[in-house]
């Protein structure tokens, strides 16, 4: 099973939590274009720093290359910690 790993905002990190942000945006640039070129089954979001940072693991349905970014859109909460 593949991971992505990202950090995000407090705020999106929030939403995707209460379940009303059901897709993620990254910009698209060489960085994104080298990682989101393999397939994720998962992505597991970050807020902050350190070893207690709060996390979340979420279910990836699809990755979409649009005109100006990345969408990544997002399923079933798998797994949350330190929050």
């Amino acid at each position: 099973m593949n991971r992505l790993h990202l950090s995000i905002y407090k705020k999106w990190f929030d939403e995707i939590l209460l379940g009303s942000k059901k897709t993620e945006y990254r910009e698209i640039k060489p960085f994104y274009d080298k990682l989101l070129k393999n397939h994720y089954d998962e992505v597991k979001f970050v807020n902050g720093y350190g070893e207690e940072r709060p996390f979340l693991v979420v279910k990836v349905t699809k990755i979409i290359k649009a005109k100006e970014f990345y969408e990544i859109h997002l399923g079933n909460i798998i797994e949350t910690g330190n929050l």
